[in-house]
């Protein structure tokens, strides 16, 4: 259960990093523009 718990965290910061990076290369290329 804990793994599971630890994995499903894992991959909640990894989404979110994720959605981070992408906005800012959006950003960036909006800027750009």
């Amino acid at each position: 259960m804990m793994i599971l718990q630890f994995y499903l965290k894992g991959l909640l910061i990894s989404a979110i990093f994720v959605l981070l990076v992408g906005g800012f290369y959006a950003f960036t290329y909006l800027v750009r523009k």
